[in-house]
């Protein structure tokens, strides 16, 4: 211990006490020091069992020891089936910078102990204005009835090693915490159901009508329209390639004014030559391909309407079809057909993009359940290999148990064989015990307190020996039909006197 504040124990287990007394009418009571003045602190739990302080401010409460303060540990009564405890304790008080270490044991007989005489005066308290007194306990053992030592089961079936125990690995827990450089936590929420003011589940009508949601559909729509408008503007980039293939005369030379009256082809040429130039520096932006697209549906058109003209005009001047004479080049028939049939795949691609959106959608679906499924047959495989491991623990943990039990079976059946060997020895012990302790009662009821009347009293209520008399309260007094008051505080008072003589004397 060496005077610390704090200490770790290796061995054996340590719990704390603190008593802090600052209200005013106990500290007025402690700076008057009156004699035979006792003041008891609230109980406290400590391994199992219950205890509490007491404090003499100026000597014992039978009158001895005057101008000595005694700070006594005090326990209720020992945990059941518990026949002893062992255990080193350090009583400290704090503002005078006061420290007694001791060891002692507690049995059914004996459950207090004070520190010794001349550790602190009277007057070194008399003008203090509160008092902290800690109290440090190391359990060393713990016999069961049959006075063996059961300290590691005792403290594995009590709640505060049960939670020393957590609060170890909670401090673990936390010292790994600080020596990480960075903490990345990561929460996953699943919705399962979202219920209105009737209490209806309208989760799906809550995710379609949610921000999320909706910019989520947008988005896609507008990839859908992108790819379209994408796949749409290709297919006339083919188709004005081919138109600008047609276009070009076959000797490769430009085309003449007089071969072309309305200046179709030439404008067309130029027109698709230019666009042929913008698309081949930049093909990957999406936008550039959208405004062309524009452009080039605006061309088209224009040219269509330019085509309509010139067959209107060759219809009117000759009547019948379109006269090679009078288009040298091919370029209003071919331009014409070409029209018609890029009219025709345009309308069959956009059926065939409809079905592929609908079979894309049916795939997305497909996947999504796929998913699903595949998230439940992890989940079930981590669930059985969970019951395994489970089970395997318990299979070991009930083979400890096997042999916990064989061990114990042996140390009690050697107990017992003990005890039968010395089984006439201890009665004959026993009864000669026995008259005894009925011997001390009365003597103490005659001699000590004067009252040896209520003796018969005593003996049929079961008082047949001193450590129980030790542990008479008033109300078992009452009980037992001691109603004069002034019996039940003689009484009473020398119980006191006894049980804090032998205690002192035991510190």
């Amino acid at each position: 211990w060496s005077g610390a504040k704090n200490v770790i124990m290796l061995q054996h287990p340590t719990e704390s006490y603190t008593w802090k007394i600052t209200d005013n009418e106990t500290i007025h009571r402690l700076n008057q020091i009156t004699p035979n003045d006792v003041i008891d602190s609230l109980m406290f739990n400590m391994f199992g069992a219950r205890w509490y302080l007491r404090i003499f401010p100026n000597g014992l409460s039978n009158g001895s020891h005057s101008g000595h303060v005694f700070v006594c540990i005090c326990l209720t009564d020992l945990p059941p089936n518990r026949s002893a405890f062992h255990f080193e304790y350090k009583l400290e008080l704090k503002e005078t910078n006061t420290v007694f270490i001791a060891n002692t044991k507690f049995k059914a007989d004996y459950l207090n102990v004070a520190w010794k005489r001349d550790i602190l005066y009277s007057r070194d308290i008399c003008k203090l204005q509160q008092l902290t007194i800690t109290l440090t306990i190391q359990l060393k053992s713990v016999y069961d009835k049959r006075g063996i030592n059961v300290i590691t089961e005792y403290l594995l079936s009590s709640p505060s090693s049960q939670r020393h125990e957590q609060n170890k690995k909670n401090i673990k827990q936390t010292r790994d915490i600080c020596k990480l450089q960075q903490l990345t936590i990561t929460l996953t929420i699943q919705l399962k159901s979202v219920y209105d003011k009737r209490g209806i589940n309208v989760i799906t009508e809550y995710l379609l009508s949610s921000p999320s949601s909706q910019r989520h559909e947008q988005n896609k729509k507008n990839i859908k329209q992108r790819k379209k408008r994408k796949k749409s503007t290709l297919r006339r980039h083919n188709s004005l390639t081919a138109l600008l293939g047609m276009l070009t005369p076959k000797n490769g030379n430009d085309i003449d004014a007089n071969d072309d009256p309305f200046g179709v082809a030439a404008a067309a040429q130029k027109h698709v030559q230019t666009h042929m130039e913008e698309m081949s520096d930049d093909e990957d932006k999406l936008d550039e391909l959208e405004q062309m697209m524009e452009s080039m549906t605006s061309t088209v058109s224009s040219l269509s309407e330019t085509l309509k003209g010139l067959e209107e005009t060759l219809n009117a001047k000759h009547g019948n079809d379109i006269d090679a004479n009078d288009d040298p080049f091919g370029v209003a028939a071919a331009a014409q057909k070409h029209v018609q049939t890029h009219m025709e795949e345009m309308s069959d691609d956009e059926d065939k993009l409809d079905e592929l959106e609908q079979m894309m959608e049916s795939m997305t679906s497909t996947v999504s359940s796929l998913s699903e499924t595949l998230k439940g047959l992890e989940e079930t495989l981590k669930k059985k290999q969970l019951d395994a491991l489970f089970v395997a623990a318990a299979k070991q943990n009930q083979y400890q148990l096997v042999v916990q039990e064989v061990d114990d079976m042996k140390t009690m059946l050697n107990t017992l064989q003990r005890e039968q060997r010395n089984g006439r020895k201890e009665e004959n012990e026993v009864e000669v015990d026995g008259r005894e302790q009925l011997q001390r009662v009365k003597e103490w009821l005659v001699m000590k307190v004067g009252l040896g009347q209520y003796y018969e009293v005593f003996v049929e209520n079961g008082f047949v020996s001193m450590p129980l008399v030790k542990r008479i309260t008033k109300v078992e007094l009452v009980e037992m039909g001691v109603h004069s008051a002034a019996h039940q505080m003689l009484m009473l008072q020398r119980v006191e006197e006894m049980k804090w003589g032998q205690g002192n004397g035991g510190g």
